[in-house]
C-alpha cells in the first residue's frame, strides 16, 4: 500500500534519532506512563504492541509482566534492528515484521495490545481495528494511543472529523471512538495524554 511505503521510508531515517531523549523522555516517556497506569489492574499473558518501533514500550511491558509472552510489530525493518539490540538473548520478546492490515497470528491470540503514537498511519483505520479485535481474546483489552486532529475539531468543516494529510489521518475523538464501536470494540473510557493526543481503552 502507498502509505505504508510511506511510513517505511519516513522511519527508515527516524530509527537513527528515535531514542533520543528528547523524543522519549520529554513526549513518548509521558505518554507510556499513563499507558502503563491503566495495565496495573490487568494480568496479561499473551501481549502485543502494534508499532513497536525501537522497542521502548515493550521492554516496560517485559518488565511489568515478567511471565508473559510479548510480541512487537512494525512495518520498518529499520526501527526493528534496532530493538532487536536492545532484546538479544530475551526468549519471551519475538520481534515481527508485518502491517496492521493483515496481523500475522491467529484469532484470538492475545489479552492485551497495545499501540502508541502509530494509528494516525493507519489510513483504513476501520480495516485496523477489525484486525486488533480478530487477534484479542474475548474480554481482553486494547490500549491505543493515539493522536487527534485538535483543534481542528472545534473548527466546523472537512476538518471537524478528521484532517487528512499526504501519509497519515488525524482523526477527531468522536470519530475514534465511532470506528471502536463499528469493530466491534466496546470503549470503556478514555485519558488524557500530553496534546494532541488521547488514550483509548477498549474491550472486545
Amino acid at each position: 500500500m502507498a502509505n505504508e511505503s510511506f511510513v517505511k521510508r519516513a522511519f527508515r531515517l527516524a530509527c537513527k534519532v528515535y531514542d533520543h531523549p528528547v523524543l522519549q523522555r520529554g513526549y513518548y516517556g509521558r505518554v507510556h506512563r499513563v499507558l502503563l497506569e491503566h495495565t496495573k489492574s490487568l494480568a496479561p499473558m499473551a501481549i502485543l504492541d502494534i508499532g513497536t518501533g525501537t522497542g521502548e514500550l515493550l521492554g516496560k511491558l517485559a518488565k511489568n509482566f515478567p511471565n508473559a509472552a510479548i510480541k512487537g510489530l512494525d512495518l520498518s525493518a529499520e526501527m526493528l534492528d534496532v530493538a532487536r539490540e536492545k532484546f538479544a538473548g530475551d526468549p519471551k520478546i519475538e520481534l515481527v515484521e508485518g502491517s496492521v492490515y493483515d496481523l500475522p497470528f491467529p484469532e484470538g491470540n492475545f489479552d492485551l495490545v497495545t499501540s502508541t503514537i502509530s494509528s494516525h498511519f493507519y489510513q483504513e483505520f476501520d480495516k485496523a481495528l477489525g484486525e486488533i479485535a480478530r487477534v484479542l481474546l474475548p474480554g481482553g483489552t486494547l490500549l491505543m494511543a493515539s493522536l487527534t486532529n485538535a483543534p481542528f475539531d472545534r473548527v466546523p468543516g472537512p476538518w471537524h472529523s478528521e484532517m487528512v494529510l499526504p501519509g497519515a489521518v488525524y482523526r477527531s475523538p468522536e470519530r475514534q471512538a465511532e470506528q471502536f464501536k463499528t469493530a466491534g470494540l466496546k470503549l470503556k473510557s478514555t485519558a488524557e495524554l500530553p496534546f494532541p493526543a488521547k488514550l483509548y481503552i477498549a474491550v472486545k
